[in-house]
């Protein structure tokens, strides 16, 4: 089975970075993370990655986005997050077009329903489809990591920030149930500048995304949808989840 992982920009105008995670009921390996600008590029390359093999494509980006106001999503994470800082920015459709002359997640839904992948975030274990759904990686890493608070990985502190990525990466070079790509989770982010932690953030965020599928096949009773299909939804573990592929 495969797990693509999508973090998408708003706009073309910045890179979205996609991963490939390969797993069985044992286990997982990421295998390939690669980053990308345009629309037809990030299509390609998820198509790529899927292959002719059943896959979950998990989507760090508003997929149902209303027209004024805010989601249903936002009210349930805050009440279900709020407490471990989990911040939720307000989206609508006026809003994101105002910041980036379009909604881009909706129309990437559409182009994967063209090629058979249903957005679905409604999972029963182990089932072999093509689906796709919409993530968090906050709400994903607090619950999959147990934390007291969500990590912050955006600072006016460039000292901060790398602190907290390189804590970041840690973790989840601490799940006991993917292999990673030798160098990949030694990066050291205590030499990198604002711009690199970027990139290496983004990575990160779409590992996450990648894993956070690959959980919801193996454990769906651990996750939830909070929110609606109407009104905007995520797909998340919950604090409740298993902990035994961490330690």
């Amino acid at each position: 089975m495969r797990f693509v992982g999508v973090h998408l920009s708003g706009s073309e105008k910045n890179l979205s970075t996609i991963a490939l995670l390969e797993g069985d009921e044992l286990g997982g390996s990421l295998i390939a993370v690669e980053s990308v600008k345009k629309d037809d590029e990030v299509l390609s390359v998820i198509l790529n990655f899927m292959g002719a093999e059943p896959a979950f494509v998990a989507i760090d980006a508003p997929l149902i986005v209303p027209q004024k106001g805010t989601r249903k999503s936002q009210e349930d994470i805050e009440m279900l997050f709020g407490q471990y800082d989990v911040v939720v920015k307000p989206v609508s459709r006026q809003s994101l077009k105002k910041q980036f002359g379009r909604v881009r997640g909706p129309e990437l839904v559409a182009l994967l329903s063209k090629v058979g992948v249903s957005h679905e975030p409604h999972i029963t274990a182990y089932e072999r489809s093509l689906k796709c759904f919409e993530v968090s990686v906050q709400t994903a890493a607090v619950a999959t990591f147990r934390l007291d608070k969500a990590i912050a990985l955006k600072s006016s502190s460039l000292e901060k920030e790398r602190l907290q990525i390189a804590r970041y990466q840690l973790l989840l070079r601490k799940l006991l149930d993917v292999r990673f790509p030798k160098g990949l989770m030694t990066k050291k982010a205590g030499i990198l500048d604002k711009a690199e932690l970027a990139i290496h953030r983004d990575v990160l965020d779409v590992i996450m995304c990648s894993y956070t599928a690959y959980t919801v096949w193996k454990n769906p009773k651990a996750c939830a949808v909070l929110g609606s299909m109407r009104q905007g939804y995520i797909l998340t573990p919950t604090i409740q989840a298993d902990t035994e592929s961490f330690k």
